[in-house]
């Protein structure tokens, strides 16, 4: 018999997934081709495209270059005007900026100080130190902000003669480097040298090394030794920083830069350079100047330099206008004056003024000292921007913290009794004790002992804190006698958290 039943279909032999779903060799090596050449084309783009900006950049930066022989050493004056436009000050009034000397009228000494700190490659390179800004560009890249200067000599006689601008951007970079070698093309080294030593600005409205040395030393500056060249060489990077009339330390230490440069470079010997470090230096200040608040003009300039650099003073051709009001100004002075003369019989032979609106912090009025050009009390020394110990008018700062903390009420009961605190015996300056008074009378009378205590009870690192927050930029001791001023202070910044109460407590 035949069999009917169905016969059972071929089983195909199974595939694995993975080679049932891989498409042949040869396709995959064409989409590997096709996505690279994609992404070459695409690179291709951007780099292209990076590469006209900067041939762009280049080509606009050298058809607006200026002319390289038209230096001016005649560089336009700075002017700082108050609130309502009247002239404060005005350096360089006459337009004269220099009175320029030959290399063999300048120091040595000096000429090589300068070249030491400022461009020791000068007479290596051809206008732009391509090693230093190599090494510039990764020390930036590493801190992640603008830390070392790479600008030479010759790139700063640019700036200062011929770009005459403060801004720092990459295209004035980019013309200061095609201004600089344009330079070194047209004038030998001992040129550029000369020119740039008669136009470097060094403080106290002294520009050119030749103004320089009479105002500070009073002599020629061919006739400098080598601690006074140095100090001086010195000064063009931060001429009111390091200003010797008001911070000595910083201008010595700088000076010890400078003679360690000229150590590595060769130029003198160690014996020699601690020699100079040892040297006596007299300064005289033979400045000739008419000011209206030179304290307060010497503070703007020291922001100018901070915001804009060194060169700011050097460009000129600025006006400032500031928020200083001439007419407070003058009954700031007469106060101070007025103060003096009361205290005088006391031993008071100095004061100083800081006027400032709570609302916005502009500065009205500022009086550094009694007689800026007082040697005998270090006259331009500027007092209000100065760390002084702030006695008992950081006594508010206590209070309010324990009172805002809820600590202590105007009722609360402070015992008015000499005692110790942080290991030592503290009375109050008449040596008399009140016993128990409230907190809102040993305010109003200013007593000390209960200011300590309110100290403990609100906390010492709560006032600290309290206190930064209201204006106070200086670090603060964590101790109880920071209450009654031992923690020294500014006037400018204890002017700012006094603003704040006066203020409602909007800083």
């Amino acid at each position: 018999m035949a069999d009917l039943r169905p016969a059972a279909p071929q089983q195909q032999p199974r595939m694995r997934a993975s080679a049932a779903r891989s498409a042949p060799w040869p396709q995959n090596w064409i989409d590997w081709l096709r996505i690279r050449r994609n992404w070459m084309t695409v690179a291709g783009i951007v780099f292209g495209l990076i590469l006209l900006l900067v041939l762009g950049t280049f080509a606009y930066a050298y058809a607006t270059l200026p002319d390289p022989s038209r230096l001016d050493l005649a560089a336009g004056d700075v002017k700082i005007v108050d609130r309502n436009n009247n002239t404060i000050e005005v350096r360089n009034a006459q337009g004269v900026r220099v009175i320029p000397k030959e290399l063999t009228d300048i120091s040595p000494n000096l000429q090589n100080a300068t070249i030491a700190v400022e461009d020791k490659h000068f007479y290596q390179h051809h206008g732009v130190d391509w090693g230093r800004v190599i090494k510039a560009g990764i020390i930036d890249v590493i801190t992640r902000r603008p830390q070392q200067g790479a600008s030479t000599i010759t790139e700063q006689l640019a700036k200062i003669a011929i770009l005459r601008s403060p801004q720092k951007t990459i295209l004035r970079k980019l013309r200061e480097a095609l201004l600089a070698t344009a330079l070194e093309s047209k004038y030998s080294k001992a040129d550029i040298l000369k020119l740039y030593l008669n136009s470097i600005y060094y403080g106290h409205n002294a520009t050119g090394v030749e103004a320089a040395a009479e105002v500070y030393f009073g002599k020629h500056a061919k006739d400098l030794t080598l601690g006074q060249a140095s100090l001086l060489a010195g000064l063009p990077n931060g001429p009111s920083y390091y200003d010797p009339a008001l911070h000595k330390e910083r201008a010595l230490a700088r000076q010890a830069v400078v003679l360690d440069a000229m150590v590595n470079t060769g130029v003198i010997t160690s014996t020699q350079a601690d020699q100079a470090k040892n040297e006596p230096l007299t300064f005289v200040f033979k400045e000739n100047r008419s000011s209206l608040a030179p304290h307060f003009v010497d503070y703007v300039f020291e922001q100018l330099e901070t915001v804009y650099g060194p060169s700011i003073i050097d460009t000129g051709g600025l006006t400032v206008k500031t928020t200083l009001d001439l007419n407070l100004q003058k009954a700031a002075e007469q106060a101070v004056a007025v103060g003096q003369q009361r205290l005088g019989r006391l031993g008071a032979d100095n004061g100083d003024f800081l006027a400032m609106d709570p609302k916005t912090g502009e500065i009205l009025a500022m009086v550094g000292s009694a007689d800026y050009l007082n040697n005998d009390i270090k006259g331009q020394f500027n007092v209000v921007t100065a760390l002084r110990q702030p006695g008992s008018s950081f006594k508010p700062y206590v209070y309010e913290q324990a009172f805002k903390s809820h600590k202590l009420t105007m009722g609360s009961q402070l015992d008015d009794t000499s005692r110790h605190f942080a290991n030592g015996q503290f009375h109050d300056f008449d040596f008399r004790d009140m016993g128990i008074i409230s907190a809102h009378k040993a305010l109003l009378l200013s007593r000390n002992i209960p200011a300590l205590e309110t100290m403990q009870t609100a906390g010492v690192d709560n006032v600290v804190n309290f206190a930064h927050d209201m204006g106070i930029t200086t670090p603060l001791k964590s101790e109880v006698t920071t209450a009654i001023g031992s923690s020294e202070v500014r006037l400018l910044d204890h002017a700012v958290g006094y603003g704040v109460f006066a203020n409602g407590g909007t800083r």
